[in-house]
């Protein structure tokens, strides 16, 4: 046994080690003038090849429908190109990038970031927790969502022929971002147990997230501890929770003195994040109606939702790329490429930095226009475009057939997503017209409250106010003198012209420029500068409009069913709001013309947003070390030994017609899949259709004992539980009447076979 555990450590190493190398070829390749240096670069390139060998495995699994071979074929192909270039090529190993650094120096700054990084793993590692080797639990009963993950990483790893089916929906393709839960699934298949499995990919693409997000700060704001505080603040900022906070807290003391205050610090009474009686969450809290659903990110995001880690990784890493490469010779775009395996990573994350880097776009080619940089257009103009596509005619190609590619890849990714799934078929189901998130319902118009007593305006902006806090609150009045600002220099400039206009007598022909450039500028979002200017503008206000058009979307429209899961959209919102608000403060030169008066500014900046959320984060790390009575399991030792049963005498693609409450243990023990599982999920995935159609076929067949149904759609066991019997109110009679009639073979487990007639 011992032997069979460190066989399987070494193939996990071994994979690790070429990650590392085709990470390391990856982000030579992007990063090729080396901004990014030491652990940093180390967990990116990890967390990059990760994903590269992830996909490759991937197209090769669905290619040979075997994962095991995939990971082999992988594996080997890697360590033998590996061994190639040590031995012939030895020059494109070197360790630029990977500079010496005096860490006592930066000590208080590198300390802070690996108390953040701990936080991070901390809070991730409450997800999915383990008891004696075979239990695992959460640590809330509201993250229900654990066994939904657990049972697809279950199934991807042990089915053959291998293919990307639902484990709560047998037989229907994934209609589910589910690229973390393959990279588990591989290592499962590995041979790792059930947490290294799940926690391995989070940590490595979580940690590479928060040091790319402080990467893409210190390129931005040029100061360690404005980066510094766009982490803290991105991942424990929060709306007016703490007004509530203090509330129970005053209340407390008035009661039974200072340490009932106090102990509302040690022990919170409610989530201060999510205050909601609609969303769910800590029970308690679901007594208010206080509408506070914008949990803290590092707790709605970083722990459960486990599609967020890569795809937060790949589009900040990508972000950060296209900045810091704006100005290179070699070109921004090639940052793209993360990106390519972001639609099964994170669909909500890749429509959210599509929107940014169309925008961002957008306004560079307006602003190369003026600056007459923009080379295909003044090449055009000069007749020099034929010449340099002949002198460069490869590297051209190459491009093109790359840009074709990537745009192949994503576009195949998007039609797997959702061609399987009902959200852009049914009109219940398909995105429309939705204002403001989740601050009332609006079944009857999608404007107006179903309420009619509310004023939908004032309550958008209290209801964003007490939600996002003084993150909303700073970028409301920064938009707002960024517009005043700008009508200002469009006076002073349009005023000036009008006098040369004057005095050179050429009105129309002037006035017909000044038309074009106050169009241009419109667009460029940063109008009155000088050609000069604009070479020296601030990066972060490139993001102005992007967190515009993110917010407008998120409050005008819903994607899904559920209209919660615009928070995912309003996360990367979130980012760039709080980017614009730090900038500010290096627009105005606060901390370089008095060093302690900018950090008593930004100090109360950061007490004002992220007090309720690290009220919330502490009580959710500390619940999870201490186990409470909110834990829960998924299982019990009968579900085990039922499990045992059925991975031993079934085949890994048979579907179960079982129970289809969350934590059903089939597809979380077995990998088989259910004929029908959790409703919910099914429902937030736009595929309400297909499962009211086999919910019909359920009931047709416990009325009638017509098995005909279930078997065309593939159903091969019927689990008879206590669970079943309630859910779908069987009879005494039920099972005997069928095993009599042959239709039912059932064991000791009341484990059943159905007598279909497969071909």
């Amino acid at each position: 046994m011992n032997n069979y555990i460190n066989i399987d450590i070494v193939i996990f190493y071994i994979f690790l080690i070429t990650c590392l190398f085709s990470g390391y070829l990856i982000i030579n390749w992007l990063d090729n003038k080396y901004k990014i240096k030491n652990f940093t670069r180390f967990f990116v390139c990890l967390a990059l090849g990760l994903t590269f060998n992830s996909m490759l495995t991937l197209t090769l699994a669905l290619l040979a429908k075997s994962l095991f071979f995939a990971i082999l074929f992988t594996i080997g192909a890697l360590l033998v190109s590996l061994i190639y270039l040590l031995l012939f090529k030895t020059k494109i190993f070197h360790l630029q990038g990977y500079e010496k650094s005096d860490f006592k120096k930066n000590l208080i700054y590198n300390l802070v970031v690996w108390f953040l990084i701990g936080c991070f793993v901390l809070n991730s590692l409450q997800a999915m927790l383990i008891e004696d080797g075979d239990y695992i639990y959460g640590i809330l009963i509201g993250w229900g969502d654990i066994a939904y993950h657990l049972g697809m990483i279950k199934h991807l790893a042990v089915v053959e022929p291998f293919e990307l089916t639902h484990s709560i929906l047998g037989n229907e393709p994934l209609t589910y971002t589910f690229f973390i839960n393959f990279v588990s699934a591989i290592f499962l298949r590995m041979g790792l147990n059930y947490w290294l499995s799940w926690h391995a990919p989070l940590l490595v693409f979580g940690i590479a997230f928060v040091l790319s997000l402080n990467l893409l700060g210190q390129q931005l704001l040029k100061r360690r501890l404005l980066a510094l505080i766009l982490v803290i603040v991105v991942l424990c900022g929060a709306g007016l929770g703490y007004l509530w906070f203090f509330k129970q807290g005053y209340s407390d003391f008035q009661k039974q003195g200072l340490g009932a205050f106090i102990q509302e610090f040690q022990e919170p009474s409610f989530e201060y994040t999510h205050l909601d009686n609609k969303t769910g969450g800590k029970p308690d809290s679901m007594e208010h109606s206080a509408n506070i659903v914008w949990i803290v990110p590092l707790i709605s995001f970083f722990s459960h939702q486990r599609s967020f880690n890569p795809g937060a990784f790949l589009a900040i890493i990508s972000l950060f790329g296209v900045v810091a490469y704006r100005k290179s010779k070699g070109g921004y775009r090639k940052w793209y490429w993360p990106l390519i395996i972001l639609p099964i990573s994170h669909v909500h994350s890749f429509l959210s930095v599509g929107i940014i880097h169309f925008i961002l776009e957008i306004q560079w080619i307006i602003q190369d226009y003026r600056l007459k940089k923009s080379t295909i257009v003044f090449k055009i103009k000069n007749n020099q475009l034929i010449k340099t596509l002949k002198a460069n005619f490869f590297k051209y190609f190459m491009r093109v057939i790359g840009m074709m590619v990537f745009f192949v890849v994503i576009i195949e990714q998007i039609l797997f997503i959702f061609n399987n799934t009902e959200i852009l078929k049914n009109q219940d189901s398909s995105p429309k017209p939705w204002f403001g998130w989740v601050m009332c319902s609006h079944n009857q118009d999608w404007f107006l409250c179903d309420d009619n007593s509310i004023k939908e305006l004032e309550q958008f902006v209290w209801f964003c106010f007490k939600n996002f806090g003084f993150v909303f609150f700073f970028w409301v009045l920064i938009l707002i003198y960024k517009v005043i600002k700008r009508i200002l220099l469009y006076k002073k400039e349009f005023e000036a012209r009008k006098i040369l206009i004057i005095l050179l007598g050429l009105r129309h022909q002037l006035f017909q420029f000044i038309k074009s450039r106050f169009l241009l500028k419109l667009l460029y979002l940063q109008p009155g500068l000088s050609l000069n200017q604009a070479n020296k503008k601030n990066y972060a206000d490139y993001f102005i409009l992007p967190s515009l058009m993110l917010f407008v979307i998120a409050n005008v429209a819903i994607f899904q069913p559920w209209e919660f899961d615009n928070n995912k959209i309003i996360f990367y919102w979130w980012i760039l709001a709080i980017l614009i608000a730090l900038s500010f403060f290096v627009e105005l030169k606060i901390l370089a013309k008095n060093r302690y008066v900018g950090y008593f500014l930004i100090g109360i900046y950061v007490i004002l947003t992220c007090f309720a959320g690290v009220i919330d984060i502490q009580d959710r790390i500390e619940n999870g070390l201490n186990k409470t009575e909110e834990h829960f399991g998924y299982y019990n030792e009968e579900d085990l030994t039922k499990a045992d049963w059925i991975s031993k005498n079934t085949d890994s693609n048979d579907v179960f017609l079982a129970c289809s409450h969350s934590n059903n243990f089939v597809p979380i023990l077995t990998g088989r899949s259910l004929y029908l599982g959790f409703h919910g999920w099914l429902w937030s995935q736009g595929n309400e259709k297909i499962m009211n159609s086999r919910f019909n076929k359920i009931r047709g067949f416990i009325q009638t004992g017509n098995q005909t149904p279930l078997c065309e759609d593939g159903v091969d066991y019927l689990l008879i539980d206590k669970c079943f019997v309630n859910e779908f109110e069987i009879t005494n009679g039920f099972k005997s009447k069928l095993v009599a009639n042959r239709v039912l073979n059932c064991n000791k487990f009341d484990i059943c076979r159905l007598n279909c007639q497969k071909n």
